[in-house]
């Protein structure tokens, strides 16, 4: 899957990104210090599809905050403008802890921006990462996962094995394998993988298994 970065924020601004595309996505991966606002050319503006995430350090009651802050109502506004879903199911874990507060909130924010007809990416939200307060969030963008058929696998049970009986017809079948010379290497090779087919097929159970 082809990536590449391909814009970052100045280093003299306050709210820190950087775009990634991947194959016809654009990620914009996002960080607001606490202390900083949220201005209108905060965000760099890219094309459908597009997801942006991260850390937004904004408060509002449409990410289960009890209310809204000033960022918070600007965020909520630019993603009404820039056409950007917010991505966020009250049902999940938030994405937060504070040890201070002992809370939890949703710091951590997606949005997503999709062309006409195609399908909202997935978000679900993961156990906190070790030594941190934050939960990484796993989204998969449903355009980006492409579909590859699968095909017929054949299992074998060998715990429910007959290994006595599968011993018992190697040993017979295998007086009557011709001996290898290197004049009849593959033919000799072909048999004996067909001796232990044979076998393997008369003494453990096997089917398949639709992929």
């Amino acid at each position: 899957m082809a990536c590449s970065a391909i814009a970052q924020s100045a280093e003299d601004t306050e709210v820190e990104w950087i775009t990634t595309k991947v194959q016809d996505t654009t990620i914009v991966n996002i960080y607001k210090p606490p202390p900083s606002r949220l201005v209108p050319t905060f965000l760099p503006d890219v094309p459908a599809p597009a997801m942006y995430a991260g850390d937004f350090n904004s408060h509002h009651t449409d990410w289960a905050y009890s209310s809204s802050n000033a960022d918070g109502d600007f965020l909520a506004e630019w993603a009404s403008i820039a056409d950007a879903t917010l991505l966020y199911d009250p049902k999940v874990p938030r994405t937060f802890y504070s040890a201070r507060w002992n809370s939890t909130t949703n710091l951590d924010l997606a949005f997503a921006k999709c062309r006409n007809n195609e399908l909202l990416p997935v978000r679900c939200i993961l156990d906190r990462f070790p030594r941190s307060h934050h939960q990484p969030s796993l989204i998969t963008i449903l355009s980006l996962v492409q579909p590859v058929e699968g095909k017929d696998v054949k299992r074998w049970n060998f715990r429910k094995a007959n290994w006595v009986g599968f011993t018992q017809q190697v040993n017979k079948a295998a007086a009557g394998l011709p001996h290898p010379r290197p004049t009849n290497l593959n033919n000799a090779h072909d048999s004996y993988c067909k001796m232990l087919l044979a076998a393997a097929k008369s003494n453990i159970p096997h089917g398949v298994c639709k992929a």
